[in-house]
């Protein structure tokens, strides 16, 4: 099949080159870097959505039989990539650097070529990691902005998960967008000194703010009022109350008048008497995230999970869970076996799966522990919980579910109905077997952890036990 598709490809590859019947003239560039490639629109509009559109549109014109069409945004020489992979399938991108390739995923979101932006962000997270990491600002500016990014900015946000210097210690940091910085501050697990991000993000302020002139002792109230204006939204997100009394009153205060004078006092009395805030909260220190062996979630997941457990809405002591994988069915097998031996009388676990369509991951905290054969009636939690992380992206798609009131789950603690089990529903329902499949229906708990119930596949799962530190 591939020798077939080898000499489709080369034949139509020579089309583009050789042939003489083009109807299609594309002029790319600008003055004397424009180049004109010829192409045929029968090939454009079934390989493009954005040319079977434009073509179609007054985007073009006609001269002597042909269609014109002038395309600007796209340098020639990336263009003469693209309409090759158009007309071919194929692309060699092994000779190409970071800012190159960035260029061609460019144009390919440009031209609606979505297999090849899928292919294109594998390339560059599998080959040019140095790259991205030296571009991480870029990167995720672009990714906020282009949705289709979406594979580069999860590896971005796992890159700043495990080292989170990586983006404030970023030459160009100064440039990276407001949501991209408010993302990043409401994170517990930077592993920073809240005073290193203070120097940062205010640095990040002033760079942002129009017309600051001079040092911050020459200001005026209209000079704060502004750099406030820049810096409204991240502010709520620092931790200033969490730092030593001397890197306050020398780092901080001379700023203070960007705060709400409530603030200023609490800050005031925190710092000289040790006084509790009278109008602020104060939020936790930074947490340095803990490594888990998973290719599912991540150190900020462990966080989310974490707070979970302490049914806290902050980390206000650290992690103090290890999670140590039990279980892993691409490793250990799609059986109930398999997942008996490695789970069976462990203690408390957390159990997360990966659904096979829509990516989604899912899972549930089972704090009393499985068994291998049926208890009697009358045991069970009312501690348990089931969960969503969304797509694993975004903390704002995670949700809790809690066993509803005055319910008690009793199907939880064993394994013999072929797989993991939480609550009469099933709420969450996990066959361990080559079907690799589940249910999700609302019974024990408050709230259906999918918004569509019912049956599901699932393409991994993982389950972990749960030490207290």
């Amino acid at each position: 099949m591939s020798q077939l598709f080898s000499g489709l490809s080369q034949d139509f590859s020579r089309l583009l080159k050789d042939a003489d019947d083009y109807n299609v003239i594309i002029e790319v560039g600008e003055g004397s870097n424009m180049k004109k490639f010829h192409a045929h629109s029968v090939i454009l509009r079934a390989r493009s959505p954005y040319f079977h559109s434009a073509l179609s549109s007054e985007w073009s014109r006609k001269e002597n039989g042909c269609i014109v069409f002038k395309q600007l945004g796209v340098l020639p020489s990336i263009f003469r990539i693209l309409i090759k992979y158009i007309y071919s399938g194929t692309i060699i991108l092994d000779e190409h650097q970071g800012n190159d390739l960035f260029e061609i995923l460019a144009a390919a979101d440009q031209f609606l070529l979505y297999e090849l932006l899928e292919y294109l962000q594998d390339y560059i997270i599998q080959n040019r990691t140095d790259w991205i990491k030296r571009n991480l600002v870029k990167i995720l500016h672009s990714a906020v902005k282009q949705k289709s990014y979406q594979k580069l900015q999860n590896f971005c946000n796992k890159l700043i998960t495990e080292n989170a210097r990586i983006l404030f210690e970023a030459k160009d940091f100064n440039s990276v967008s407001e949501n991209v910085l408010v993302s990043v501050l409401q994170r517990d697990d930077l592993g920073l000194q809240e005073v290193e991000i203070w120097n940062k993000v205010i640095q990040w302020g002033i760079a942002n703010t129009s017309n600051l002139k001079g040092n911050v002792t020459s200001w005026n109230k209209e000079d704060f009022m502004f750099l406030e204006r820049t810096m409204h939204r991240v502010i709520p997100l620092l931790r200033l109350f969490q730092m030593s009394p001397a890197d306050y009153c020398h780092k901080v205060r001379p700023y203070k008048q960007l705060f709400p004078k409530n603030l200023q006092e609490d800050l005031l009395c925190y710092y000289l008497a040790n006084d509790q805030p009278k109008s602020a909260n104060i939020l936790p220190p930074r947490v340095s995230p803990i490594k888990i062996d998973s290719t599912i979630i991540g150190p900020q997941h462990t966080a989310l999970i974490a707070r979970w457990l302490d049914n806290e809405p902050t980390i206000r002591h650290g992690i103090q869970y290890n999670f140590t994988l039990l279980f892993r069915a691409s490793r250990d097998g799609y059986s109930i076996n398999a997942l008996k031996q490695q789970c069976a009388c462990k203690g408390p676990t957390i159990l997360v799966l990966k659904l096979r369509d829509s990516g989604q991951l899912i899972g549930g905290y089972n704090p009393i522990g499985w068994k291998s054969v049926k208890f009697g009636r009358g045991r069970g939690t009312k501690e348990s919980f089931i969960f969503t992380l969304g797509d694993g992206t975004s903390p704002y798609d995670a949700r809790i579910s809690r066993i509803a009131y005055d319910n008690c789950d009793t199907e939880i603690d064993d394994l013999i109905w072929i797989g993991p089990k939480f609550g009469k529903g099933p709420d969450l329902w996990v066959r361990m077997n080559a079907d690799q499949s589940g249910e999700a229906r609302k019974g024990t708990y408050e709230s259906s952890i999918l918004e569509t119930e019912g049956r599901f596949r699932w393409i991994e799962c993982e389950i972990f036990s749960l030490m207290k530190k």
